[in-house]
């Protein structure tokens, strides 16, 4: 995308392969090979990698010749954990009459549109893919002859077609053929977002009955439109140092963190952690957002409390606790437990909620 003030500047893609031509103004695969090249989205030099919950791609390509076999190209977004797609699989790895018709997440065939094309004439086609919360749409526009839609709602269990995990990748992916990209657009919703929420698989709402039942989605219901939603399942302090440009680029007004649970989890020391948190902090700050720190929820670890929400508590920042509401004495209260006495379940996040919103509306926030 050229747009004046795009902060976009760059494509970085994987490998060499000479089958693949990486210009200013356009991306061209000159071979029926297969080449399962990545080409990211970049800023500021660096590959982008986000863990935001709504966003959209949108390509145009030129379909140039492609075998009855293809496997396709991906447009949207590469999940970093186990290297699947969560993507529009536009070329269906059928006949080749089925072509601009599949939508993969995560390596499952979700849905796939009942109808085929002609290949001929080497036809441009606009390909569209959103994230928006819990459900995925994905729009393909065959040589300019209308909108065809597939939709789908991502869930939290082990399935093909879990939410995504960890920090995701706004690509393209080329598998086999012979195409042409020539305009690729990236657009994160909630810029100058009013609340951001970062932090992990809690703040995403893994193990809440429902995307929606999330408690950071369910501040989102109370603030249409005015609420970012960062949640990287499995996410450490140290993964959000290396990731924070993906939050500051959204220039969020504040921004709730809370981080700690996987350092913990993972034998992360406090000094690491209170190091990470502060950069994480400064850098925040830097771009222009207030923060406030949550407390890390009870996890069956007193130190959790007598240690690391403790520190949060005395670093001067504005700080919510969510650990005494969510508590029998260091545990995750059996009432809101999500089944691992880690994760809370709907009621638990529910909690969270009201306790968060109860400080955004104490402090006129």
């Amino acid at each position: 995308d050229t747009t004046a003030g795009d902060a976009f500047t760059a494509l970085d893609w994987s490998g060499t392969d000479a089958g693949l031509t990486v210009t200013a103004s356009k991306v061209t695969q000159n071979t029926a090979a297969v080449l399962n090249i990545n080409a990211s989205v970049k800023r500021a030099g660096s590959t982008l990698l986000h863990a935001v919950d709504c966003w959209s791609v949108e390509a145009v390509v030129k379909l140039k010749s492609w075998p009855a076999t293809a496997r396709g190209l991906y447009v949207g977004s590469k999940n970093t954990q186990g290297n699947n797609h969560f993507a529009a699989h536009v070329l269906d790895a059928g006949p080749v009459t089925y072509a601009f018709s599949r939508m993969t997440i995560n390596g499952g065939d979700l849905y796939n549109y009942p109808g085929g094309y002609s290949l001929s004439g080497q036809p441009v086609t606009t390909i569209k893919m959103q994230r928006i919360g819990g459900d995925v749409h994905s729009v393909v526009n065959y040589a300019g002859a209308g909108d065809r839609p597939l939709d789908g709602t991502l869930v939290f269990a082990a399935t093909s077609y879990e939410l995504p995990r960890m920090f995701n990748d706004w690509c393209l992916n080329f598998g086999s053929g012979d195409l042409e990209v020539t305009a690729l657009k990236v657009t994160a919703e909630y810029k100058n977002a009013r609340f951001a929420f970062l932090g992990d698989s809690l703040t995403q709402g893994r193990f809440a009955a429902t995307y929606a039942d999330g408690f950071a989605a369910k501040i989102r219901a109370d603030y249409p439109g005015d609420v970012l939603i960062a949640g990287a399942p499995s996410a450490t302090s140290a993964d959000w140092v290396a990731n924070i440009e993906g939050i500051k680029m959204m220039t969020p007004k504040r921004v709730f963190i809370m981080l700690g649970t996987n350092d913990i989890g993972m034998g992360v020391t406090l000094a690491t952690w209170q190091s990470n948190m502060t950069t994480i902090i400064n850098a925040l700050e830097a771009a222009g957002a207030s923060v406030v720190l949550v407390s890390i929820p009870p996890r069956g670890y007193s130190p959790a409390r007598t240690q690391w929400n403790t520190w949060l508590q005395t670093f001067g920042r504005p700080y919510i606790d969510i650990y005494t509401p969510l508590a029998t004495g260091d545990a995750l209260n059996a009432a809101y437990d999500g089944g691992d006495a880690l994760h809370p379940n709907t009621a638990g996040h529910a909690v969270i909620a009201a306790t968060i919103q109860s400080a955004i509306t104490a402090n006129g926030w």
